[in-house]
């Protein structure tokens, strides 16, 4: 849920430098 979706972004905010995902 949240975890996994944060856990994701997590990633992307990491090579992206950004988040671009954060939605509920």
């Amino acid at each position: 849920m949240l975890e996994a979706l944060k856990s994701k972004v997590n990633a992307w905010e990491k090579e992206k430098g950004e988040i671009f995902l954060y939605d509920k």
